[in-house]
């Protein structure tokens, strides 16, 4: 097996175990939280001034920022198994 197929399939199996641990779920509700928080502070609330706006601004940022962390993990699974797939594919034709 190739060295850098070996390392996908253990870069798969760890994100998939990182997927399963109770703390990987507590973490996510933490984010859920964290997330809630800013969408009622910026998406719900009308901004009163236009020196509100750049705070606005910054909290719709770290919304971003927290929804993509926790979906990194599903994300890089799909696309390791995507690869893991096609270097098979092209290993045995070669075969």
């Amino acid at each position: 097996m190739d060295l850098k197929l070996s390392k996908m399939k253990k870069e798969l199996q760890d994100l998939r175990n990182l997927l399963r641990l109770p703390g990987w779920e507590r973490l996510v509700e933490y984010g859920k939280g964290q997330t809630a928080n800013r969408v009622n502070n910026v998406m719900l609330t009308p901004c009163e001034s236009v020196d509100a706006t750049l705070p606005q601004e910054f909290m719709k940022g770290e919304y971003a920022g927290i929804s993509l962390f926790f979906k990194l993990p599903e994300n890089r699974i799909s696309e390791l198994e995507e690869l893991i797939k096609i270097v098979e594919q092209k290993e045995n034709k070669d075969e």
